[in-house]
């Protein structure tokens, strides 16, 4: 095929698929992907989070606010894979990145109150102030944040890894 041919149609083969979950008839119009199945992409930086991606992952979605905990979100759920017979070179660390952009701050901050469902920039800091075990009172919104200050519970029900530093 041409380097500069994405696909050729000639390749393709009809798919009719009836099944219980889904339907689908005609060519599937991309390349087969090189590990011959859909790839599986998993998100979560729980314990029972990293086990999940490190047995089955291939993509791993981290959303980790520093490099530093990246790495070594990586090198745990790579180490993980290892220790289950998996080959750590078949995993793919992709950072997240949440953008909420406005003309001005305060355009960008309704559209996060909007996205959020908060309501307002106060019950947003509250939220984030709960969220982190912090007392409202004290805490300055504007002042620069110490991440020692922010290590979630690994095995809590919601997100862990925006708050993680080392995991």
């Amino acid at each position: 095929m041409p380097a500069d041919k994405f696909w050729d149609a000639a390749s393709a083969r009809a798919i009719d698929h009836n099944g219980d979950y889904f339907a689908i008839k005609g060519p599937l119009n991309v390349p087969r992907g090189p590990q011959g199945h859909p790839v599986i992409a998993q998100t979560g930086a729980s314990e029972g989070g990293i086990d999940l991606a490190a047995r089955h992952g291939e993509i791993i979605y981290c959303n980790i606010l520093s490099r530093e905990a990246g790495q070594a979100f990586g090198k745990k759920v790579k180490d993980r894979a290892v220790s289950f017979g998996r080959d750590p070179s078949t995993i793919r660390i992709v950072p997240g990145l949440v953008a909420i952009l406005g003309k001005t701050r305060e355009e960008a901050l309704r559209k996060h109150e909007l996205f959020s469902g908060a309501g307002s920039e106060d019950a947003l800091l509250a939220r984030f102030a709960k969220d982190h075990g912090i007392d409202l009172a004290s805490f300055d919104p504007d002042a620069v944040l110490d991440g020692a200050d922010f290590v979630p519970d690994q095995n809590r029900q919601m997100a862990v890894g925006m708050a993680s530093r080392n995991c």
